[in-house]
């Protein structure tokens, strides 16, 4: 089957496409503040920091990698040939 044999998307299926867009651009910018502005402060005893770098991996790219995979599989998901 050619590109342009490709059934349309509903209205349904093109709103949700948005909504999960703005979701994850929502969560994305929440990721990317928590990154950096969590700043550590240690203790006294040079303790409190241990998973700090890990903390914002997981926030900012992290995130975003796990979202970038999620639109993936929602476009292959709404563009697959129903037959």
């Amino acid at each position: 089957m050619s590109f342009t044999e490709q059934p349309r998307l509903t209205v349904a299926q093109k709103l949700g496409c948005f909504i999960y867009c703005l979701f994850a651009m929502l969560v994305g910018a929440v990721g990317l503040f928590f990154a950096a502005l969590g700043d550590c402060a240690p203790g006294p005893d040079e303790t409190g920091c241990e998973n700090d770098g890990l903390a914002k991996f997981v926030a900012f790219p992290g995130l975003q990698i796990l979202l970038f995979i999620g639109g993936v599989l929602l476009v292959r998901h709404m563009t697959k040939d129903k037959t």
